[in-house]
């Protein structure tokens, strides 16, 4: 993630951008409401996710719930968070905004409940529909 921050202030030198590190598996709800407390943010980058590539009868359910939290929670609460941010602030002059998700290809790839992407799957179908 550095390199992408690297890459787009050389690009633009006026551009602002911070990388902020939240461990996903353990982050309660609250700890989403601070991540945009530093500054006024015009863009928003919802890219988190984790992949376990056991198969699916062979992953602990620990596991399973730890991919599910990952893959999908954050994306509910930083959007939420992302949208109210924006909202409070529009009407300064950041008044473009935009919140970015990213997702998967396998969220629209048919994957047999057997293989090890079926769990991955589901959660990038889920945030897929909910970018929508």
């Amino acid at each position: 993630m550095e390199q992408t921050v690297a890459e787009m202030t050389a690009v633009n030198p006026n551009v602002k951008s911070r990388i902020v590190p939240l461990d996903l598996k353990q982050a309660k709800t609250e700890d989403y409401a601070h991540l945009l407390d530093a500054g006024k943010h015009t863009i928003v980058v919802n890219n988190a996710g984790i992949i376990d590539r056991q198969k699916f009868f062979e992953v602990p359910l620990e596991k399973i719930e730890d991919l599910i939290k990952t893959n999908v929670h954050p994306y509910v609460l930083l959007s939420k968070y992302a949208t109210l941010h924006f909202r409070e602030h529009k009407d300064s002059h950041y008044h473009k905004n935009a919140l970015i998700h990213v997702s998967s290809i396998v969220a629209d790839t048919v994957i047999p409940f057997h293989f090890t992407y079926s769990t991955y799957g589901a959660t990038k179908a889920f945030n897929l529909a909910f970018a929508h």
